[in-house]
């Protein structure tokens, strides 16, 4: 089960976090504004992490809360970035991983060579659409990506819910 937060759902959440803000918390207990600071030390509230591939791994953290975790394929991947930048504007970072930046395949055979090129592929369309969209990005080196098992993820992250290696890898991204 993947999670994933339509506009309604946003919507709600946001205006329950302003109220639980302004309202029933004491002031010195309101909660700090949860951050990430990762390129040209600016600050993002929002992060995505991409998994780029047939099965395109996205997870989304805000406010320091891992919000959205799933497999999908690219057009709805592109898709779900746009409408969290509609909502976040310049607040959001999008963290890539690269595999035009990989070199050694192994003693692997064609399939395993046709796959990388499709993903490199789909790199450089993340790129045009990133650049399109205005949105700040970041793309991460194969090697600087841990593939996790779903009870390592679980721990780390505290996340309970089904997830794919594709959609735990791009939740390193941004953890």
């Amino acid at each position: 089960m993947s999670v994933r937060w339509t506009a309604a759902k946003l919507k709600e959440y946001k205006a329950k976090q302003a109220s639980n803000v302004t309202g029933s918390m004491p002031k010195k207990a309101k909660p700090k504004r949860a951050t990430s600071t990762r390129k040209n030390g600016k600050h993002y509230r929002v992060m995505v992490g991409i998994d780029p591939g047939t099965k395109t791994g996205v997870a989304i953290k805000c406010d320091g809360l891992l919000m959205v975790i799933t497999t999908t394929n690219i057009i709805e991947a592109v898709e779900l970035v746009k409408e969290w930048h509609g909502y976040h504007g310049t607040d959001m970072l999008v963290r890539i991983e690269d595999a035009r930046m990989r070199q050694f395949f192994g003693d692997s055979g064609f399939e395993k060579w046709q796959g990388a090129g499709s993903v490199k592929r789909d790199c450089r369309i993340w790129e045009k659409e990133l650049i399109k969209m205005g949105v700040d990005y970041e793309f991460v080196h194969p090697k600087d990506v841990k593939a996790t098992t779903a009870a390592q993820f679980n721990q780390l992250t505290g996340c309970i819910v089904r997830t794919s290696i594709h959609a735990r890898e791009a939740g390193w991204l941004i953890i």
